[in-house]
C-alpha cells in the first residue's frame, strides 16, 4: 500500500494546537466577517437586480449566449460553414450544455446563464469556504479569502454573467481537495473524474491534473498518482469522444481550426507574461496583494513538504496562463483560475501559523495574514463590488429603466429584414440562427481558408442585408486594429465600408444601412 502520507501537505483541524479565536482581537475578527459579509451581500444583490439586463454583458457574452442557443436547438458544434452561417467556436463541450440546459429551464440564455454563473459562484465560494477550514485555516480568515474571490472583477464577472471559466474551476478546486484527502482508491477516482471533468469544459482545464499527480509522484505514492491520471484521462476521453461522436466529429474540427486562432507564432509567448501582469493590475488588485502570502507559504516550516498541493496548482495555472496570454483573443476572464489558487494558497499559510510549534511566530503570521486579507478583500469591495453596487443603487433611484440592448435592436427591425450582426445575441433576440456566431474565429477562418468567408463578402458587397450591426464605428479611430486583429477581418471591413452607411446607436451597438446608390 501507499504510505500514509495523503494528508501532510496541509495542516488539518485536528492538529490545531493553538484556538486563534481567543487570542485574535474582536475588532480583526470583526472586521474579517464584516468585509466578507459585506462582499457577499453586495454581489448577491447584483446577481439578483441585474439578472435580466446587461449588466456585465458584452459581445463576449453574446457569444456565449448564440453557442447555448444552438446547444439547446441541438446543433453543438455544427457545420463551421454550412452555405449561410459560420458556426466557429472553441469553447469546450461541458460549459455549452450546461448553459444549453439554464437557458432551457429559465427559457432565456441570458437569464439562464446568470443564474448558472451566480449558482457556480455559490458552490466554489462553499468549496473554497470548507476547504480552507479542513486545512486549518481560521473561520474568519476562510470566509474573508472565500469572498475575495468574488470581489475581484474577474470574479465579480464571472458570478454575475454568462461565460463558461467558473465550471472548470469549481471541478479542479474540488479535486485538489478530495485529493488531498483520500485515504483509497474510491477517493483517488473520485478526484480523478473532477479533473478529468474539468478538462473537458475548457482547454487549459488540467492545472488540476498535473498537480495532482506530481503531488502524489513527489510524496512517492505511485498507486495514488496512477489510479487519478487513469481515471482523469478516462472520463475526459469518455466524455469528449461522446460529444465527438455525438457532433458527427464537430467537436474536433472546430477545436483543430480554432484552438490557436489567436496566437500569431512562437513569438506570442513574450506577451504572456506582460498581460498577466496587466490584468492583474485592472481586474484583480486583491490577488495582487496576496501574493506574497502565497509566496511566503514556502517559506514558512512545515511537518510535511514545504511545497504544497496548492502551490503546485498556482505553478502550473501561471504557467498556462503565459500559454493563454499568448492568444489575442483572451481576456481578464482567464485570471480566475490563479485568482482561486492565489486565496487558497494564502489560506495554507495561515493554516500551517496555526498548528506552528513556535506559538510567537504562528500569532506574528496570522496576524499579518489576517490584516494582508481585510486589506486585499477591502480594496476589491470598495473598487468593484461597491462602485457596482452604488451605480446600480443610483440607477434605480433615478428610475432609469434596464438596459438590454439586443432587445432593443430586435424591435428596431422588420420581421423581413436580413441582419449581419458582429454581437451574435442580436439575432437570437430576433428568434433568429446568427449568421456569425463568432466574430473572432470568423476572422481566423478567413486566414486559414479565406474562400470560405468569401460568400459572405459578396452578400455584403451586394447589400443583402438590411442592417448591419457593429461594435466599433468603421470609421473610428481604432477600427482598423479592431477589425484587422480581433473581429471579422480587414476584407469585411472594406465591403462594409463601401455597401453601408452609419445609420444610428442603440447603446452600445453601432447600426449601418445600406449605402444609396451602390446595388
Amino acid at each position: 500500500m501507499d504510505p500514509p502520507q495523503y494528508n501532510r501537505d496541509v495542516p488539518s483541524m485536528s492538529d490545531t494546537s493553538a484556538e486563534p479565536r481567543r487570542t485574535w482581537p474582536t475588532l480583526l475578527r470583526l472586521a474579517l466577517w464584516s468585509v466578507a459579509a459585506a462582499i457577499l451581500a453586495g454581489w448577491l444583490a447584483l446577481a439578483v437586480v441585474h439578472v435580466h439586463d446587461d449588466y456585465r454583458v458584452t459581445h463576449y457574452q453574446g457569444v456565449w449566449i448564440a453557442v447555448s442557443q444552438a446547444a439547446r436547438e441541438g446543433h453543438l458544434y455544427p457545420a463551421i460553414f454550412d452555405g449561410e452561417h459560420y458556426a466557429g467556436t472553441r469553447y469546450m463541450p461541458l460549459p455549452i450544455l450546461m448553459n444549453a440546459l439554464a437557458a432551457r429551464a429559465a427559457g432565456d440564455p441570458l437569464v439562464g446563464g446568470k443564474a448558472l454563473a451566480a449558482l457556480l459562484m455559490g458552490v466554489l465560494l462553499v468549496l473554497l469556504f470548507v476547504t480552507l477550514r479542513a486545512w486549518s485555516c481560521p473561520a474568519p480568515l476562510a470566509a474573508a479569502l472565500s469572498a475575495m474571490v468574488v470581489a475581484t472583477d474577474t470574479g465579480l464577472q464571472a458570478g454575475t454573467s454568462i461565460g463558461g471559466d467558473l465550471l472548470p474551476v469549481v471541478l479542479q478546486v474540488g479535486a485538489l481537495g478530495l485529493a488531498v484527502r483520500a485515504r483509497g482508491r474510491s477517493g483517488w477516482i473520485a478526484a480523478g473524474v473532477l479533473a478529468g471533468l474539468a478538462m473537458a469544459s475548457k482547454l487549459t482545464g488540467f492545472w488540476a491534473l498535473l498537480a495532482v499527480a506530481t503531488w502524489y509522484v513527489l510524496q512517492r505514492q505511485w498507486r495514488s498518482a496512477i489510479v487519478f491520471s487513469v481515471a482523469c484521462v478516462a472520463t475526459a476521453a469518455i466524455v469528449l469522444g461522446a460529444v465527438q461522436i455525438w457532433t458527427g466529429g464537430g467537436l474536433s474540427s472546430h477545436l483543430l481550426a480554432f484552438a490557436v486562432a489567436g496566437v500569431h507564432g512562437p513569438l506570442a509567448l513574450l506577451r504572456g507574461p506582460n498581460q498577466i501582469l496587466f490584468n492583474l493590475l485592472g481586474h484583480a488588485w486583491g490577488a495582487v496583494v496576496l501574493v506574497p502570502l502565497a509566496a511566503m507559504g514556502l517559506l514558512l516550516p512545515a511537518r510535511g513538504p514545504r511545497l504544497s498541493i496548492v502551490h503546485l496548482a498556482l505553478g502550473y495555472a501561471a504557467a498556462l496562463l503565459v500559454i493563454v496570454y499568448a492568444d489575442l483573443g483572451t481576456g481578464p476572464n482567464q485570471l480566475l483560475d490563479v485568482v482561486t489558487l492565489t486565496a487558497l494558497a494564502a489560506g495554507v499559510l495561515a493554516g500551517r501559523a496555526v498548528v506552528e510549534p513556535d506559538r510567537q511566530l504562528g500569532w506574528i503570521v496570522t496576524h499579518l495574514v489576517a490584516v494582508t486579507v481585510i486589506w486585499a478583500a477591502g480594496l476589491d469591495l470598495v473598487r468593484t463590488v461597491g462602485f457596482d453596487v452604488r451605480r446600480s443603487a443610483s440607477a434605480i433611484a433615478a428610475g432609469a429603466a434596464p438596459r438590454h440592448d439586443a432587445a432593443s435592436v430586435a424591435k428596431l427591425v422588420h420581421g423581413d429584414e436580413t441582419v449581419l450582426s458582429e454581437d451574435p445575441s442580436v439575432p437570437v433576440a430576433l428568434g433568429r440562427r446568427p449568421v456569425v456566431m463568432d466574430p473572432f474565429t470568423l476572422l481566423a477562418l478567413d486566414r486559414q481558408q479565406p474562400q470560405l468567408v468569401d460568400p459572405l463578402i459578396s452578400r455584403i458587397v451586394d447589400q443583402r442585408f438590411d442592417v448591419v450591426v457593429l461594435l466599433v464605428p468603421l470609421d473610428a479611430d481604432d477600427a482598423e486594429m479592431w477589425y484587422t486583429d480581433f473581429h471579422f477581418g480587414a476584407r469585411i471591413a472594406k465591403a462594409l465600408r463601401h455597401a453601408y452607411v452609419f445609420g444610428r446607436r442603440v447603446g452600445r451597438y453601432v447600426l449601418y444601412r445600406r449605402a444609396p446608390g451602390t446595388r
